[in-house]
């Protein structure tokens, strides 16, 4: 493709239209500071390597190289080591027709006493007290998935919410019921004619 040209995709009409052509062009994130939190404010980290200055925001990593070595910085929430390991076996991408935007994505997972399990996005993975989450997952830029991203949740005081949840409809019902049974035993008063 050159500058200026316009290509035809194929799909549903759409073009594709060069308007400028940066080969040297890269991506630069920086980060200013905020006096309070809004919903477009991040937290990140800002690391020097090598001369260089990046930025790694919250949850998102960074790789550096040097001559003979690559090095992967990530900043993101506290880390807790699990009493099992799973094992990340397959990773498929469904994708929109026409399009490189993911439609569905999930992971194929060894989990000792299970066997192979599937996590996708709408069927997560309980197990030793978690519950893993597909969440999202990295991509090279040729678009081929790199790396699987699950969301992990460690809740122990789940069981309380559920009697509470069971409490709640347990005393709706009875509600509902005494107020039928008070409502057709109540003695009605006659007038005397």
């Amino acid at each position: 493709m050159k500058q200026g040209e316009v290509v035809e995709t194929g799909w549903m009409g759409l073009k594709f239209h060069v308007l400028r052509f940066l080969p040297r062009a890269r991506e630069k994130i920086t980060y200013t500071q905020a006096d309070h939190n809004t919903d477009s404010t991040q937290s990140a980290i800002r690391i020097r390597f090598k001369g260089e200055t990046y930025w790694v925001g919250l949850n998102s990593l960074l790789r550096l190289y040097s001559n003979d070595r690559m090095y992967i910085v990530s900043y993101g929430h506290r880390r807790i080591p699990l009493d099992f390991t799973l094992t990340l076996k397959d990773f498929r991408v469904g994708r929109y027709q026409g399009t490189q935007r993911a439609a569905s994505y999930e992971s194929d997972v060894d989990v000792p006493d299970r066997g192979l399990v599937t996590i996708s996005m709408n069927e997560p993975l309980k197990y030793g007290g978690y519950t893993f989450y597909q969440a999202s997952f990295e991509q090279d830029e040729m678009g081929k998935p790199t790396a699987s991203v699950l969301s992990v949740n460690y809740d122990p005081g789940r069981w309380i919410k559920y009697i509470g949840c069971l409490i709640l409809v347990a005393g709706s019902s009875m509600l509902f019921w005494f107020r039928q049974y008070f409502h057709t035993k109540t003695p009605t008063k006659k007038k005397a004619s």
